[in-house]
């Protein structure tokens, strides 16, 4: 072969190892800034997960508590009620009717027994003075004190 031969293959071969050169190290920055770029991504996606986690976990926690306070109130509300329902069955239903009877009935008046009380009519006005009306006005009316007393 000639040296002209030589030459040209010598400068096809280094041309060619450049070629090759330059194009393992772009391939080389192009896999790095792709595994940057992956474990970026990857940390982002454990941070929303994690977030996520954290935010379920919370929701959780806060439903188990409301849970707790709205059982706790029903069993308060139950000891309520177990208190009037006492009550209720200590009065004496026509002692009642007839102090309701001698404090609120006038002459003229209309008076009926009814649930263990009274209901006073005239042309005026309707007064309805029934057990059930009286429980419910007095509960209205010291429910917070009884709770007060059980609870505190």
């Amino acid at each position: 072969m000639s040296k002209i031969t030589e030459k040209i293959l010598r400068d096809a071969e280094l041309e060619a190892k450049r070629a090759i050169d330059t194009a393992q190290a772009t391939a080389d920055e192009r896999l790095a800034r792709a595994k940057q770029t992956a474990e970026a991504e990857a940390k982002v996606a454990e941070e929303r997960a994690r977030a996520l986690s954290e935010a379920h976990a919370n929701q959780q926690r806060i439903a188990a508590e409301t849970k707790a306070r709205r059982e706790t109130l029903s069993q308060k509300h139950a000891h309520i009620d177990k208190v009037f329902a006492t009550a209720r069955e200590k009065i004496d239903t026509k002692k009642l009717a007839e102090s309701l009877e001698k404090k609120f009935a006038h002459k003229g008046d209309t008076v009926t027994k009814k649930d263990g009380g009274i209901v006073i009519e005239n042309a005026n006005y309707t007064l309805s003075l029934t057990l059930d009306d009286l429980m419910a006005d007095l509960r209205d009316k010291i429910e917070s004190d009884i709770a007060r007393i059980l609870f505190s």
